[in-house]
């Protein structure tokens, strides 16, 4: 039996218009409360974003910072963040390129630096709730879960070719294809987090049901009893599939969800 259902929000369960059928996901919501299930968000956005998404249903699980952050409705189970020294180490690497903007990540703030353009900022708004800009990163640099860096999509897999043979040793480069690179500490991932939470929760891999459409999807997918990826997917990522489901416009995630609980 299924006893922990996890998604990933962007192109995942959430539509390009960033909303869902909420009216469904509450019926599925009352069915797995009283089949003792829960639904966990796993994603690489900021664990303050992924709560105001579920607003209305706080019952929600998190696995945010792709693994960065582990919370339930009452606890964080973890914290899993850079040393300050790695930290910095970090940003000394990120910070010299040309055409990236960079986001730093804690538990429950981000920060921008005061040199990005304005409309850079703005749109990051949207993404993190809490976001601060400054002059420097390295004051800040305490307890980071995650270096975003984004840049123009034809460099994304250079970068994170060379990323992976530098970093290797303190951290995993991630990306879900779109310009997009996350990096996080070594050893962190969806996973990762989902372990965290088994763990105390009781829930074995075998009995986790997994949503992805991205790059950085295919470690929970793979350590999933069900792995489960969306129409709208990449090629590479549906290989890690047991089942293919209509895509996230088509809400294939609450589709899945309502087979699987006879609904």
């Amino acid at each position: 039996m299924i006893k922990l259902f996890a998604a990933d929000m962007d192109g995942t369960f959430l539509r390009p218009s960033q909303d869902f059928d909420e009216a469904r996901f509450a019926r599925i919501q009352d069915a797995m409360r009283k089949n003792g299930q829960i639904f966990v968000a796993a994603s690489g956005n900021q664990k303050p974003r992924l709560q105001r998404i579920f607003k209305n249903f706080p019952a929600t699980y998190f696995v945010a910072e792709n693994g960065g952050v582990v919370a339930g409705p009452e606890r964080t189970f973890a914290i899993n963040a850079f040393s300050d020294d790695i930290a910095k180490k970090l940003i000394e690497i990120v910070m010299p390129l040309p055409d990236c903007h960079l986001l730093l990540a804690t538990p429950d703030m981000s920060y921008m630096l005061s040199r990005e353009p304005e409309e850079v900022i703005a749109g990051q708004h949207e993404w993190c709730p809490h976001l601060t800009v400054v002059d420097d990163f390295l004051p800040v640099a305490h307890q980071v879960v995650k270096v975003m860096v984004n840049c123009r999509a034809e460099d994304t897999e250079p970068l994170m070719a060379r990323w992976q043979r530098e970093m290797a040793a303190f951290a995993n480069p991630t990306s879900s294809g779109r310009g997009d690179i996350d990096i996080i500490p070594k050893g962190v991932d969806k996973a990762s987090g989902l372990r965290e939470l088994g763990r105390a929760l009781g829930i074995r891999e075998a009995e986790m049901c997994t949503y992805g459409d991205g790059g950085n999807d295919i470690s929970m997918l793979d350590a999933a009893g069900r792995a489960v990826v969306m129409a709208n997917g990449s090629e590479t990522v549906k290989r890690h599939a047991d089942v293919i489901a209509p895509s996230n416009q088509d809400q294939g995630v609450l589709s899945d969800m309502m087979q699987v609980l006879g609904l």
